[in-house]
């Protein structure tokens, strides 16, 4: 349930105000949402998602973008409620460079929290529950929901606050960033498309109490590269956050096709990001604790086990390499590796290495390449058609292996 279509229609609320601001010039902002609703199912307890669309900051971005039009229809048909949603932007000619985005972000920020504090205001008008909330975005979007995701109020990150370009008194972004709630009360899980923020827009510290997230990014992206979400993603796994990280092989920013990959990857993408909601739901219903990121395995002398990397891959070719203590293990080129009897010599630290070539996938297919709650100890970016960066190698860490100096427990008795 909620990860797989359910309904087959879906009910739109176009155009419902949620705030008035003013905007960095002094101007006033109306801010509206759209809400999704799957019609016809009759629970008044749904989970509902967020959606921030991106843009750049800038005033041609729009919350009926086609891919958050796209992924509101499909999570609203797999049961859930999506709330897509304005925020303030700015004129292009007044962020000449990142650091005068970053202004931009904090305001959108701030109205994407005034946007949660709608949501949770209003589900009973919506049919759904407000401690059931998921929030999810593209590009811009995407630096804000990691925001969402990761920010404490007063924290900063190390970034400067001014705001050069506002013309209020005192500046805009510094007005609304003093008086935003990061809390997260109600929030499960994030979902980051082609958005992972690159360092300049990290306006926080990443913490083992900060929001589960799954990560999406085309491999060709020249607009927001894809070593932000890998950076981020490595951050997340080491503060022990649940997160997961789907490498779409071939596709350009906002997952645009190229020749390189030509299928349409949206859809696989909504079923990604519903999936990853859907267990960390489950995961906080039960009150399981999040796993370490790299398991320690203790093994008697003479066990026998098996080490499953945290990396699977789907529709492409990749080539697997395990290491031990940073060395390459000869002959051990499958994607398990197995110890056949233990020993002193097989204890260590564990790690596979992926290669995963340019063009090497069907250009017609879904390709992918995905990391699943763990850390990235390296990742060679390599450059493809001169579009940006590819994850052609990266090393994964599996294990810290144990192994102790008695038999297993059946030979100790046999003595």
């Amino acid at each position: 349930m909620f990860s797989a279509p359910r309904s087959a229609t879906v009910l739109t609320n176009n155009a419902v105000k949620f705030a008035d601001v003013v905007d960095y010039k002094g101007r006033p902002t109306e801010l509206f949402v759209d809400v999704y609703q799957p019609e016809g199912d009759p629970a008044t307890n749904l989970p509902v998602v967020m959606l921030v669309h991106g843009g750049g900051f800038r005033t041609s971005g729009v919350r009926t973008q086609k891919y958050i039009v796209h992924f509101a229809n499909e999570l609203a048909r797999r049961g859930f409620v999506a709330v897509s949603v304005d925020y303030r932007q700015r004129d292009g000619k007044d962020m000449p460079t990142p650091a005068d985005e970053l202004p931009a972000l904090k305001d959108a920020a701030a109205d994407a929290l005034t946007a949660l504090q709608w949501v949770r205001q209003h589900g009973a008008d919506y049919g759904y529950d407000p401690e059931k909330i998921f929030v999810a975005g593209g590009s811009a979007g995407g630096r804000i929901t990691a925001a969402l995701a990761c920010r404490e109020n007063g924290d900063t990150g190390g970034l400067p606050r001014t705001d050069n370009f506002s013309t209020t008194e005192p500046p805009c972004s510094v007005t609304s960033d003093a008086g935003a709630d990061y809390n997260r009360k109600g929030l499960i899980a994030a979902a980051i498309f082609w958005g992972g923020p690159e360092p300049e827009f990290r306006c926080f510290t990443v913490d083992g109490g900060d929001l589960p997230c799954v990560f999406i990014h085309g491999t060709y992206d020249s607009t927001v590269p894809a070593e932000g979400s890998a950076s981020l993603h490595d951050k997340l796994a080491r503060s022990g956050v649940p997160t997961r990280l789907h490498f779409l092989n071939g596709y350009e920013h906002s997952l645009k096709e190229t020749a390189d990959a030509s299928a349409d990857a949206k859809p696989q993408a909504a079923q990604w990001m519903a999936e990853f909601f859907v267990q960390q739901w489950q995961r906080k219903l039960a009150g399981t604790p999040a796993s370490a990121a790299v398991a320690r395995i203790d093994l008697p002398l003479g066990a026998m086990s098996e080490l499953q990397p945290p990396v699977s891959c789907q529709g492409g070719q990749v080539f697997w390499q395990w290491k031990l203590d940073g060395h390459d293990l000869p002959g051990a080129t499958n994607r398990v590796f197995s110890i056949a009897s233990a020993s002193p010599s097989d204890a260590g630290f564990y790690e596979v290495a992926v290669s995963n070539p340019i063009g090497g996938w069907p250009t017609a297919e879904v390709s992918s390449l995905t990391i699943d709650h763990a850390p990235i100890s390296s990742v060679q970016f390599d450059q493809a058609e001169g579009k940006s960066s590819h994850p052609a190698a990266l090393v994964v860490p599996v294990a810290q292996v144990g192994v102790s100096t008695t038999a297993t427990l059946h030979e100790e008795s046999a003595k």
